[in-house]
């Protein structure tokens, strides 16, 4: 009796399966290492354990027991001796060649790569052969690739070919005049050296591509440009990380998604209030002047339908079906190249629904599709590109991951903080996340500060725990202030999965405390969901899962280098000079200290609502109107005169408001305007005005720059460590709620607040390993 490698299955799934046999039903639950002898049983045996045996030979191969050190010696072995000898119905069996396991080791045949070479006739060998996989493979030869005859392969084609990580160059023919390649489904040409101008110019002979990862491949805007419209209207997943790619590439990629008609419709407006375009313009930084319209209930996200799933879309079977908004629960389409041969190769251990769903996007009419899936990680593009990406999008995209974006601040940081300071993340922008900009969003991976409200701070000069304390003390007051609103589990309860990126190991408290207060809510979203099911009745409607994992994902720690602690040898000695007595101080002193006392003193005017127009030079030509200035702008060639909000100039309740009075008399940051984000709402703007950006970006650079001592950067704790810890309490808190009421009958949330969910913490140390903490 053969021992099970997985769990066996349940009745249902053995009274649902659409296998037909016993045999075959077990067979996705049987060990590798018995297939061997389950093909000698007998005839039905052999039929259906023979295919999983050579599906994916080098990976079956390495499951049955083969020592690396003897990888090269048996596909040699195998490629030139005993496939040739195996009879053509045991070879058609073969689908994949997945290089990715076998052992880096330099071993050459005739002058060239081993692998390589057999590059020429393994298409003849295996005629139904749908995946390639050289992953990282450092000794293979372009011209062996290039002069394979895939055209040799049965029906179909070519499906997956994974190179990324290879270091030889595709040259101009390597897609040309190849039938074989012309039904990749899937394609990874990352990490390779030279242009990827021969791919641009291959795409017409690449009908069926839909999965496109090109990383790290130094594109430029010119090539990124001509690559997204060699593309347009075939891709659904695009991978273009680790490029140093700028903002202008982004219009461009808005014509991947194009394709699919606007997801922005009046159904769920009172759940998720509405988008609406003011005036019909626009500027080519912001893009149209889109802005949320909130309903009585919306922009608090608690309304009582918010955790309810869309009601099924009915259309017809016709091919080419435009995108529809999704109902919020179905698996995530996945568009690793993993899975893509899974589904290719029909593995019965990938999941039939995401297996299912990968296919049928992959074969469907090129004329329907738009892009689902993008992948912008470590690329030049800034916070502000991105989100007016996400914006002008028709709401379709699925998965996006863009994990470190630059914040243009148009105001010059004031000494002693060096000139070379920069910031990264994300401030302000938690609304595009939501359903109403984003109602098909299930999977987003992004900088921290979309949570945390704390952005990289980036300074030569200054150690790594210098900066991150400054983030999270000086520059994290000041974005809590401009910025208020922060994403939150219920802004979005479509989204299934979030990867926060960037997080700094180190912390003085404020990190620990908004990442646990996340989690903390997502226990609260748990609960709130589990209260709203019916459960009771056949008919009750069908509930979102809301947030189910939660990836955090670490920095380095600088602790583990106390010598880069320094008081004055990381600041700007010359500017010290130089500075007057406000600009610098060793005094924790925030919000409350003697700046904000002096605003509150000002803000006290006899007249509640006077307006002071002295503040604007008469030399610089500004036409106020009221609380308004008339700016001129364009929007697609035409000239058109907007108010633009500018405050009454006298100090008043609201500090960011105030800054922004302050600020908006430098003519220099007067430049980009557009629509108050509901953020900027919320920290007093009037609903619907339009603002000059860049003054207000600007209230996030602080005034001073407060410097610890040692004894506190040495004090800061381990975000890890605390997390965890965290963690073990809440589930601790949960354990004894189950013992005193039962197992079983523990409801989620409070008093306990411990996160059924996955929590998954990824860290790197000082060689830049990544290693997985807990879940």
């Amino acid at each position: 009796m053969t021992a099970f490698a997985l769990a066996p299955p349940s009745y249902e799934e053995a009274v649902v399966s659409r296998h037909l046999t016993w045999p075959s039903l077990v067979a996705p639950y049987v060990p590798a290492t018995d297939y061997p002898s389950l093909c000698l049983v007998c005839r039905r045996f052999n039929d259906v354990f023979t295919p999983l045996l050579w599906r994916d030979p080098l990976v079956t191969i390495r499951k049955l027991g083969l020592d690396p050190a003897d990888d090269f010696t048996w596909y040699f072995k195998f490629i030139h001796k005993r496939a040739p000898t195996t009879k053509y119905s045991t070879r058609a069996h073969v689908l994949s060649l997945d290089f990715r396991q076998m052992a880096r080791v330099s071993y050459h045949y005739r002058g060239e790569s081993a692998i390589t070479s057999t590059f020429r006739f393994v298409p003849t060998l295996f005629p139904n052969l749908r995946c390639v996989l050289l992953d990282g493979d450092a000794e293979s030869d372009a011209h062996a690739l290039q002069s394979t005859p895939w055209h040799a392969l049965g029906d179909g084609g070519l499906e997956v070919l994974s190179l990324s990580g290879c270091q030889f160059l595709l040259g101009s023919t390597f897609f040309e005049g190849s039938e074989g390649l012309r039904a990749l489904v899937c394609l990874d040409v990352s990490g390779l050296p030279g242009s990827i101008r021969p791919l641009i110019g291959a795409a017409a002979g690449l009908p069926r591509l839909r999965i496109l990862k090109a990383r790290g491949r130094e594109l430029g805007a010119g090539d990124a440009v001509d690559l997204a419209k060699a593309f347009a209207g075939m891709l659904w997943s695009l991978d273009l990380g680790d490029n140093p790619l700028p903002d202008a590439v982004l219009p461009h990629l808005r014509e991947l998604m194009m394709h699919s008609p606007s997801l922005r419709t009046a159904a769920h407006v009172e759940v998720e209030g509405r988008v609406e375009w003011m005036s019909q313009r626009g500027t080519s930084q912001f893009g149209p002047f889109y802005h949320v319209v909130e309903s009585s209930q919306s922009g608090t996200f608690s309304h009582p339908a918010r955790y309810l799933a869309d009601s099924p879309s009915y259309h017809g079977d016709q091919e080419g079906a435009a995108p529809v908004r999704g109902d919020g629960r179905a698996a995530i389409k996945s568009d690793s190249v993993d899975v893509v041969k899974q589904a290719v190769t029909a593995d019965p251990e990938a999941s039939p629904s995401v297996a299912e769903a990968v296919l049928l996007a992959a074969h469907s009419n090129a004329a329907s599709l738009c892009l689902t899936h993008l992948r912008l990680s470590n690329t030049k593009v800034t916070a502000p590109g991105v989100e007016a990406l996400i914006r002008m999008s028709p709401g379709q995209l699925e998965i996006v991951d863009c994990d470190s974006m630059r914040i243009p601040l148009k105001l010059s940081w004031p000494r002693p903080w060096p000139k070379s300071t920069r910031l990264y993340g994300m401030l302000g922008s938690s609304h595009i996340w939501r359903p109403v900009f984003s109602s098909n969003l299930r999977a987003l991976r992004i900088h921290h500060s979309v949570v945390t409200q704390i952005p990289t701070l980036e300074a030569e000069g200054l150690s790594a725990l210098n900066r991150i304390w400054l983030a999270e003390t000086a520059v994290r007051e000041k974005c809590e202030m401009a910025y208020p609103q922060a994403f939150v589990p219920d802004m979005n309860p479509r989204i299934t999965s979030i990867t926060l990126t960037k997080i700094p190991r180190r912390s003085s408290g404020p990190l620990i405390e908004k990442i646990t207060n996340f989690i903390e809510l997502a226990s609260i979203q748990e609960r709130d969901i589990a209260d709203a099911t019916i459960s009771s009745s056949r008919r009750a409607p069908m509930m979102l899962r809301g947030l189910r994992h939660i990836s955090l994902e670490f920095e380095a720690d600088p602790m583990e280098d106390l010598s880069q602690l320094s008081l004055s040898g990381d600041l700007d000695v010359e500017g010290l000079l130089d500075m007057d007595r406000e600009s610098f101080t060793f005094f924790d002193e925030g919000p409350s200290g003697r700046d904000a006392r002096s605003r509150e003193q000002r803000a006290s005017p006899q007249d509640p609502n006077p307006i002071d127009n002295s503040r604007f030079k008469a030399s610089e030509g500004v036409v106020l109107e009221g609380e308004c200035i008339v700016h001129t702008d364009k929007w697609l060639g035409n000239v058109f005169r907007a108010r633009v909000w500018v405050g009454t100039g006298v100090p008043g309740p609201h500090p960011a408001v105030n800054a922004y009075m302050d600020l908006v008399r430098s003519a220099d940051l007067r430049k980009v305007i557009g629509v108050a984000s509901p953020s900027q709402v919320r920290a007093g703007v009037p609903t619907g005005s339009l603002l000059f950006l860049d003054a207000w970006e600007a209230i996030v650079v602080p005034a001073v720059m407060r410097e610890p001592g040692r004894g506190v950067l040495e004090g800061m704790r381990d975000v890890v460590a605390e997390l965890k810890r965290y963690r073990v309490a809440t589930r601790q808190a949960f354990a004894a709620e189950e013992r005193r009421v039962g197992k079983g009958r523990v409801r989620r949330g409070a008093p306990h607040y411990f996160y059924t969910g996955a929590v998954e913490v990824v860290a790197v140390d000082s060689a830049n390993r990544g290693s997985e903490y807990w879940r």
